[in-house]
């Protein structure tokens, strides 16, 4: 897919050298392919539109000749508004599944400088760190040597392995700016006299075994050696560094988390990005857009997350950062933040959990327990087509196999299912994600790794939505469970009204206020997109209208190219805090490309 980006004011054109802030397409492995894989877990949240409407008949008059269309630069876009303002809804939300709170309770100190090596470590720890030392771009961190006793706790207090939530929950907590976890232990029963050293030196060999599948490369590795009873623990965590935190800091007084990172250098050699995306949980169901930095060229990347002022003080917000490739619809998840509030010591974490046998069923009303107490219109359910079905089960089996022949195979899948769950009703908007669980969790598992975490919780939080889709459970690869979700707004009358709603919401989120009307505008854009039908450049056509129309300075016409109608809201000027109004118009033509007429007056 190409995209392009043109503004165009009263006569003169320009391109966009960076897409402003969007929401979440993510890829998220948090049982990650760092070294041999213990149990794998996916948690992924994309989003996409399809637009695919008909134009109407043909203006009588046009351009003086057809151009070739410009020849821009590829664009990955799969995007939509984080939530936004309040929605009024007359329904009344469905019995949802009650959740239930699980403390996960912490020993280990967050460390202060969470990339500092890790020192003092005990036997392991230290043997951990010479590991280190001895591979290229590896580092033994304070923050992963907190993981991983932060890990081998959970085991402890549990019995079982850490779960899905723990994966990215732990290194957020200790602070560790990591992409994919892996996590293996050797568990012993050991008489509590022998000391840490003598339990090092009696299992060396089963412990040098564990730390030889840690390879060269930009992962930061911690090691724990945790003792209850007879019960000992030996704790490897290994985690994909795809940046490096250099900010972090909460601004209490202006209620924003500042963070500043860098992507490591050989992961954007790796990777062309050509957006980042920042969302932070918001109260307890709800998801906000941070404010992108889009001066700073990456590798930095800067931005600025609003905190609630009115979740509890003892309360944990998450934070998600997910850069795209070029072309690419799938995103890489870079880092979970944790984000403690003004009361919160570190040494606890309450998580939400619920109770369900029927994740599919549950999902609805659950999603539409959220929405209400947000303010935001009701889902209506929507039955999956075998299309869909089929799609869903290419995607996560992709995922899982991790190739490349496979990433191009999710690709595809994922493009099919943003394009709407059934062939036959075109969906307008359309966000996709997903989530798997291993044995070692339930099925209510999956309703609260979709609501943990800022990425995921948006898909279903979606205010230009109207229906859910969501598969029946089914087996991703051995002992791993899939679930595959999407909200949708269906196809509407060819007025491009979903744009205007995304871009109203975007604007409302950021205080400013929505479009006004502007008798014509819709006239000259309708008109421009039925001269791009014909086959004139949308550049050529939307200037010949506005200057036809002889619309008052300035004029913003905003032309995009390509599968989604939610990209058109990363235009900076669509957001531009005026001191006239707004007005706005769109219009888009069967093959995608998108017209989008701004008039502002002061």
């Amino acid at each position: 897919m190409r995209w392009m980006f043109s503004i165009l004011r009263t006569g003169s054109t320009g391109r966009m050298s960076r897409p402003a802030p969007r929401t979440m397409p993510v890829r998220v492995l948090t049982a990650g392919r760092v070294g041999a894989q213990v149990v794998a877990i996916l948690c992924a949240a994309l989003a996409g539109v399809h637009c695919a409407h008909d134009p109407g008949p043909p203006a009588a008059d046009g351009p003086p000749a057809p151009a070739p269309p410009a020849d821009e630069p590829a664009r990955s876009s799969t995007s939509e508004p984080a939530p936004g303002p309040a929605e009024t809804t007359t329904k009344t939300a469905p019995a949802a599944p009650e959740p239930g709170a699980v403390q996960l309770t912490f020993t280990a100190p967050v460390p202060p400088t969470p990339r500092a090596p890790a020192t003092d470590n005990g036997p392991w720890g230290d043997r951990v760190l010479r590991k280190a030392q001895s591979l290229p771009g590896v580092d033994a961190t304070a923050a992963m040597a907190c993981a991983a006793h932060g890990f081998g706790q959970a085991r402890l207090d549990t019995g079982r392995p850490a779960g899905h939530r723990l994966k990215r929950i732990i290194p957020a907590r200790c602070g560790a700016p990591v992409a994919d976890v892996e996590l293996t232990v050797l568990a012993v029963d050991i008489d509590p006299a022998v000391t840490d050293a003598d339990v090092v030196d009696g299992f060396s060999g089963p412990l040098d075994r564990l730390l030889g599948t840690v390879r060269p490369g930009p992962y930061d590795i911690g090691g724990a050696l945790l003792r209850a009873g007879t019960k000992t623990l030996a704790v490897l965590a290994v985690g994909l560094r795809r940046v490096r935190t250099t900010t972090l800091e909460l601004d209490r007084a202006a209620g924003v988390l500042v963070a500043e990172l860098a992507v490591e250098p050989s992961v954007a050699e790796a990777f062309l990005y050509d957006n980042v995306e920042p969302l932070i949980t918001y109260g307890t169901w709800d998801v906000r857009r941070c404010d992108l930095d889009v001066t700073r060229a990456l590798p930095a990347v800067a931005f600025v997350c609003p905190l609630d002022d009115d979740a509890p003080p003892a309360s944990v917000a998450y934070a998600t950062v997910t850069a795209y490739p070029q072309g690419a619809f799938l995103g890489h998840h870079l880092a979970t933040l944790a984000v403690p509030g003004p009361a919160h010591d570190g040494s606890a974490h309450v998580l939400r959990a619920f109770v369900s046998q029927n994740p599919t069923a549950d999902l609805l009303p659950l999603a539409n327990r959220a929405r209400a107490a947000s303010g935001r219109p009701l889902l209506e359910a929507q039955a999956p087509s075998a299309a869909f079905l089929a799609e869903a089960k290419t995607l996560l089996g992709s995922l899982e196999r991790q190739s490349p022949g496979a990433d191009k195979a999710a690709q595809t899948a994922l493009l099919s299912l943003m394009r709407g769950p059934d062939p036959a009703r075109r969906a307008d908007v359309g966000f996709v994600g997903w989530s798997t669980i291993g044995p070692e969790e339930d099925a209510g598992s999956l309703l609260a790794a979709a609501f943990a975490f800022a990425d995921t919780r948006a898909v279903l939080m979606s205010p230009v939505t109207r229906t859910l889709v969501a598969t029946e459970r089914f087996d991703v690869a051995p002992g791993v469970t899939g679930l595959v979700f999407g909200t949708y707004r269906p196809a509407a009358a060819p007025d491009a009204s979903a744009v205007r709603d995304i871009i109203d919401v975007r604007r409302e989120a950021l205080g400013l206020a929505a479009h006004a009307p502007w008798p014509g505008l819709q006239t000259v854009v309708d008109q421009a997109a039925a001269d791009v039908a014909r086959g004139f450049a949308p550049e050529e056509a939307i200037r010949a209208r506005v200057q036809k129309a002889q619309l008052q300075d300035p004029v913003i016409a905003v032309v995009l190219d390509g599968p989604t109608l939610n990209s058109v809201k990363v235009v900076p000027e669509l957001l531009a805090d005026n001191a006239g109004r707004l007005a706005l118009a769109a219009a888009y033509v069967e093959h995608g490309v998108v017209v989008v007429g701004v008039l502002s007056t002061k």
